[in-house]
C-alpha cells in the first residue's frame, strides 16, 4: 500500500510541476528542467530579460485542521530538501512555489522569507493576516504579473507588452 500512495504522490508533484510550465509560459517566462533530479530544485524559471529564480513546486492536496471544532483550517508544506536535512532558506533555491489545487491558488513565497521547516498557507480566508498570504498569486516575484493567454492584470514590465492585434 505503501508503495502506492508513494507513486500517486510523484504523479501528482509531475501533474503541478507540468502546471507551472504552462503558467509561467502563459506569463512569457521560461521554465527550465535539469536533466537529473537535483536534491533541492525543480526548475529554473527566467524572465524576459534573463534574470533566473531556482525555484522548487510543491503541492498542497488536504487541508489540516488546528481547530477543528471551528472548522479551522490550513494548508501545510515542508520548506526542506535533501531528504529534509536541509531548509530552503539554507539551500540555494529562491523561490518555493506552492500550488494548491483545491483552491486553484498559486503561492510563490522568496525562500529568505521562510522561517522554519514549514510554510502554513489559508487561501480560502480572504482576510487573513498570516505570515505568507501575501505570497498569494505573487507572480511579480518573476518580474511579471500578466497572463498573456487571458491577458489578466498588466505585466510589470513596458518590454513585456503584446503588439496590437
Amino acid at each position: 500500500m505503501g508503495h502506492k500512495k508513494v507513486a500517486l504522490n510523484k504523479i501528482r508533484g509531475a501533474a503541478y510541476e507540468r502546471l507551472f510550465i504552462f503558467e509561467c509560459m502563459a506569463r512569457n517566462l521560461y521554465p527550465h528542467e535539469p536533466t537529473l533530479d537535483p536534491p533541492c530544485h525543480d526548475m529554473i524559471v527566467m524572465d524576459i530579460d534573463g534574470k533566473v529564480s531556482v525555484t522548487q513546486v510543491k503541492s498542497a492536496t488536504a487541508p489540516s485542521f488546528w481547530r477543528k471544532d471551528e472548522g479551522r483550517y490550513k494548508y501545510c508544506v515542508k520548506a526542506l530538501c535533501n531528504n529534509e536535512k536541509t531548509t530552503l532558506k539554507e539551500s540555494f533555491v529562491d523561490v518555493l512555489v506552492v500550488y494548491i489545487p483545491v483552491e486553484e491558488v498559486w503561492y510563490l513565497i522568496p525562500t529568505h522569507d521562510i522561517s522554519g521547516r514549514t510554510v502554513n498557507m489559508m487561501p480560502h480566508r480572504p482576510k487573513s493576516n498570516a505570515r505568507y498570504e501575501k505570497y498569494k498569486g505573487n507572480w511579480s516575484i518573476f518580474g511579471v504579473t500578466s497572463n498573456l493567454l487571458t491577458c489578466v492584470d498588466v505585466p510589470a514590465r513596458q518590454s513585456q507588452r503584446l503588439p496590437p492585434a
